[in-house]
């Protein structure tokens, strides 16, 4: 027999299965790495985002909630004159003759605090104008008056 120093398989430039397997296992494990950095990244982003969406909305409802009272509290004034208006706080009565509650904000990362609960009456007893706060924990102060919020 005689040893030839190329086989018909190396002469063909063919390399053997095992060898390409082994390559096309490696290319697999390379894109499977990249697809999971690619996934850990995508969801950090949709993580912040998703922290700035929840932010904004919490900001919305305590802007919601807090607007919600002046229509009561001109109500309360307007009812009887002199009324007693109780400051903000959650859950507790807006006016001595109504059932009426200031609303919860506390979920929302909030209190009412921020700035003097203050109320002016007129000649006849009735509300002139009202301020009241409400402060969120990003530091935002929402200023309410018988015209409306503002923030500070």
């Amino acid at each position: 027999m005689v040893n030839a120093p190329f086989t018909p398989l190396e002469q063909s430039g063919e390399q053997p299965k095992k060898s390409i397997i082994k390559k096309l296992f490696i290319i697999l494990g390379i894109i499977v790495v990249v697809l999971i950095a690619l996934g850990i990244i995508a969801s950090l982003v949709v993580s912040a985002s998703l922290d700035d969406a929840r932010d904004r909305a919490r900001e919305a409802a305590v802007r919601q909630s807090i607007r919600s009272v002046i229509p009561t509290l001109i109500l309360c004034g307007d009812t009887e004159p002199n009324t007693k208006l109780y400051p903000p706080r959650d859950g507790g009565l807006i006016c001595a003759h109504e059932r009426l509650t200031w609303p919860e904000i506390r979920p929302y990362y909030a209190k009412w605090v921020g700035c003097d609960f203050n109320v002016e009456y007129d000649d006849e007893g009735y509300i002139e104008d009202f301020q009241f706060c409400a402060i969120t924990e990003k530091g935002i102060v929402h200023l309410c008056t018988i015209n409306g919020c503002i923030v500070k």
